[in-house]
């Protein structure tokens, strides 16, 4: 399973794909001031590029243009890290920017990503984040690493990353560049409540995600048909990993869609059933007003059920066949 999107040079720089400029809009001049305001001494500012949503580009090219504000060019090559922008379109990403300064050999790229609201702000970093939770908190949740610095607060993602390994002044200006961020955005959002709808039993903490349609599912499912379960018009749908021991040690990932009414979870079991079994026979398949479903998938079981009126629930990763119909039974 894909449990994030991995920063490295094997993926697909996505400002390479972008070649048609577009005008600049209220969103990326209110970014292009504020990375403006971000600088620290000894290090010189050498490329800004920032790329906005325009509807009107034909279908058959990126939605994502490069805006007419100020670049620089000199640095290196740009370190965005998605493979496709139709996952923004999904996050529903509005601006995409990117400030590097240099300092002698050394490089420090920020990155940021304007979202329609904090619920996608806070999905993008489930997706974009490097490294792992730490003790200094920034924004509304952060993560970090030797050469990375992640947040996301408000409408906001951040990524600040150095060239350089074990570098102690790099990581020093990363970290003073990221307050001076999170302090002029100064809104901060609750934390998207989506916990309550995880069972916290065996829940591996940290691994809680938000997910907002199929193509966000696909980074932590390696599934077909995802999109039959229309994630994109739920209340809300998020997923963790649990490392159950009864009745055997197993880590399995979970999936909870909270839907609008029964009708469209009722609908999204039956639409995935109908289009998983043209594939693969089912394990067993169980009708009436909650139904369920256990699917073989190359030696890995699926299980699909309809929890509650509007809660459907997929668990993946079971290696035997009770387990994750036991660990549906505490959702």
């Amino acid at each position: 399973m894909k449990s994030k999107i991995v920063a490295t040079a094997a993926i697909v720089l996505l400002a390479a794909a972008f070649d048609v400029r577009a005008e600049a809009t209220p969103e990326s001049d209110e970014t292009k001031n504020r990375l403006e305001g971000i600088a620290y001494a000894g290090w010189d500012p050498v490329k800004t590029v920032i790329y906005a949503a325009s509807p009107d580009i034909a279908a058959n090219q990126s939605k994502y243009s490069q805006a007419t504000n100020d670049v620089k060019e000199g640095a290196p090559a740009t370190s965005f890290v998605l493979r496709d922008t139709k996952v923004l379109e999904e996050l529903h990403c509005q601006v995409l920017a990117q400030k590097t300064f240099k300092r002698g050999n050394r490089y420090i790229t920020i990155e940021e990503y304007l979202f329609d609201n904090p619920m996608y702000a806070s999905a993008a970093f489930g997706l974009l984040h490097t490294g792992s939770s730490n003790v200094v908190k920034r924004g509304d949740g952060s993560s970090e690493d030797e050469k990375s610095i992640s947040f996301w607060q408000d409408r906001h993602f951040f990524r600040l990353a150095s060239t350089e390994s074990d570098d102690e002044e790099s990581k020093d200006v990363m970290n003073k560049m990221s307050k001076q961020m999170s302090a002029i955005i100064a809104i901060h959002s609750d934390s998207p409540r989506f916990g309550q709808y995880l069972p916290q039993i065996e829940r591996v903490r940290g691994s809680e995600r938000l997910v907002v349609g199929p193509l966000t599912s696909k980074h932590y499912f390696d599934l077909p048909f995802l999109e039959k379960l229309s994630i994109d018009k739920a209340r809300i749908a998020a997923l963790a990993d649990y490392q159950v021991q009864y009745p055997n040690r197993e880590r399995l990932r979970v999936l909870v869609i909270n839907h609008e009414s029964p009708v469209t979870a009722q609908a999204g079991f039956k639409s995935y059933v109908d289009e998983l079994t043209s594939l693969h026979e089912a394990d067993f398949v169980k009708d009436g007003p909650n139904p369920q479903a256990l699917f073989k998938i190359n030696k890995t079981y699926l299980f699909l059920g309809v929890k509650e009126p509007n809660k459907l629930v997929l668990i993946y990763g079971a290696r035997k066949r009770s387990s994750s119909s036991q660990l549906a039974c505490q959702i």
